[in-house]
């Protein structure tokens, strides 16, 4: 991915790991008319029926992380209301970790969401209230 030719915007999980949903906000993102809601219904409910990890029966309406979700905002104009940035040289080391590049390094910058819009984090807040109804309402069949 460091070395294609297009520039790269990447959400690491320090960013995209922190968002879940519960409650009515998931309820509402499952019971959206879209067909990206009905899909990730779909999807969802599948993966809980199959999973081993008993979280999900302790915690139904919870997501669990759905980090996807803040990728598909970095493909909107939005993604600065919610993220902050930065352009940061990156590699990628033999165990397949992605690191800073040391000074003096040739790597690639790659503009990378490293935390969200705020003083205490209000992006995250405003990304959660924005993006159930977003995803549940659009993309309709």
């Amino acid at each position: 991915m460091f070395r294609a030719p297009w520039p790269l915007t990447i959400t690491p999980l320090d960013s995209c790991g922190v968002i879940s949903l519960a409650n009515d906000s998931f309820r509402a993102l499952l019971d959206g008319t879209g067909a990206f809601s009905s899909s990730f219904a779909e999807s969802w409910l599948y993966y809980v029926s199959v999973s081993t990890n008993k979280w999900y029966s302790l915690q139904p309406l919870n997501s669990g992380p759905l980090l996807d979700t803040v990728a598909v905002a970095l493909s909107t104009s939005l993604a600065g209301r919610f993220l902050r940035f930065e352009s940061l040289k990156l590699n990628v080391t033999d165990d397949g970790r992605t690191v800073i590049a040391g000074a003096g390094s040739t790597a690639r910058s790659v503009n990378v969401a490293t935390g969200w819009t705020g003083d205490n984090n209000e992006g995250v807040a405003e990304f959660l209230s924005w993006m159930p109804s977003e995803i549940a309402g659009k993309w309709s069949r």
